[in-house]
């Protein structure tokens, strides 16, 4: 999803007026206008929370939310701004800072060297054209992998300045490394397949090392503070849809997927719970025709309702909860409070106390969305539910509490991008909300 040019100058300007010190790391001349991923930049050394927190006031000056902060390195933090565009969606400006530059345990550029010479691009602060051309090489080789595109770019870049890139080249990867280098990008040499590049990885890590051997240790002893720091503020986030049948969840859950998979690194879609048990048959409330057989008995209920909450108990921490580590959003089409809301369709014939008190034993979600909608439009879409079985529903879902999850209601009486609108920004504000002491 290409961010929105306005929202991008408006960013960089901001950090120009805070005189944050900053320099862009790769393709500053993309910047504002085509921008399809995120933005790497170097912060001075001491100035990321800094940084965090103004960014997050942008985004509210602008109408919108900082909704993801990730410390992916002990030294980098990847933040995600969810800003409306013109029509009011939610659009994504994706900034990935750090103190550094480190890959695979070593500190291949501290602040110092990456900050040594830097030069203005259009209407952004970049880092010299030698650095720009050494550090995404390194990155590319470190990776094991340069494509077409990312060849003709360090092309460009040696083009612009060879002497430059030669000088970091020697500073970065030793003076023997520099000839197969100088050989591939050198135009006045015969060409060399760029494949060759990748044989310097061993160079990057031996130099780097070299020259910084404390960071190679602050690496490793950072790398578990920072998984610590993940387990207790997990970065995924899971959102759960209930309603009445026909009033638009499937067609909610997937605009949800794809308008808000720029915040995280994957989304999935749930059905109904966790899944680590198997499903027992039309009782479990995937029926496609609710309410198709009678309820269970007193002690079958029980038991029934004792399967499920196994299975979203030890589901959550055994299935879900590592995808939340993973920074995963979790869409679940229904979820435990649908039992509670909806007994029926679980075919509990048990004490009708029971479910609700039992709710506070379920993990998850981070947020119940309940949809409702006209008796006489949810018929117009699912006409095999009859009315009153609609209006029964509806009643049920507004009787829900927020006592052990947070709940918010939600009229999906409007066209289904309105509804997609309002519940994305519901969500993004909810992850924002509890992101904001995360560092």
């Amino acid at each position: 999803m290409r961010a929105v040019p306005a929202h991008v100058a408006a960013c960089f300007s901001a950090l120009e007026q805070a005189a944050l010190p900053y320099a862009v790391l790769h393709q500053a001349h993309r910047i504002p206008d085509s921008i399809d991923s995120d933005i790497d930049i170097v912060v001075a050394d001491g100035k990321m929370s800094e940084l965090t927190a103004l960014l997050r006031r942008f985004a509210e000056e602008q109408g919108g939310v900082l909704c993801q902060v990730i410390r992916h390195e002990t030294t980098a933090r990847y933040h995600v701004l969810a800003l409306p565009d013109e029509f009011g969606t939610p659009a994504f400006v994706k900034i990935d800072a750090s103190t550094d530059f480190r890959r695979d345990g070593r500190v291949v550029y501290t602040s110092d060297e990456l900050f040594s010479a830097t030069r203005v691009v259009g209407c952004v602060t970049a880092v010299s054209v030698g650095v720009e051309f050494a550090a995404y090489l390194a990155k590319r080789i470190l990776k094991e992998s340069i494509e077409r595109s990312q060849f003709d770019a360090l092309s460009q870049l040696w083009g612009e300045d060879p002497a430059a890139c030669r000088s970091q080249c020697a500073h970065l990867f030793g003076p023997k490394s520099l000839e197969l280098i100088a050989s591939v990008f050198d135009v006045r040499n015969a060409p060399v397949p760029m494949d060759r590049l990748l044989t310097l990885r061993g160079a990057v890590l031996r130099g780097a090392l070299a020259r910084h051997p404390i960071g190679a240790l602050t690496v490793a002893v950072g790398r578990p503070v920072r998984l610590a720091g993940r387990i207790m503020r997990r970065t995924g986030f899971q959102v759960a849809v209930l309603g009445p049948d026909g009033v638009g969840k499937s067609t909610l859950l997937a605009g949800l997927g794809r308008l808000l998979e720029p915040t995280v690194r994957r989304v999935e879609i749930l059905h109904l719970r966790p899944g680590l048990l198997p499903a027992r048959g039309a009782g479990d409330g995937g029926s496609s025709v609710p309410y198709a057989r009678p309820v269970l008995g007193y002690m079958a209920s029980i038991l029934k309702l004792a399967y499920l909450l196994l299975d979203y108990c030890l589901g959550y921490w055994l299935s879900l909860w590592p995808k939340l580590l993973a920074s995963t959003l979790l869409l679940c089409d229904r979820y435990y409070l649908d039992v509670v809301a909806d007994p029926q369709r679980y075919r509990y014939g048990g004490p009708s106390w029971l479910p609700g008190a039992a709710a506070a034993l379920v993990a998850g979600p981070d947020l119940y969305v309940v949809l409702s909608a006209d008796t006489d439009e949810v018929q117009l879409r699912k006409a095999e539910v009859g009315p009153e079985i609609t209006s029964s529903q509806n009643d049920a879902y507004a009787r829900l509490s927020g006592r052990t999850h947070p709940v918010e209601r939600i009229d999906a009486s409007g066209s289904p991008q309105a509804v997609l609108n309002r519940v994305s920004w519901l969500v993004l504000r909810s992850m924002a909300k509890r992101g904001v002491n995360r560092r």
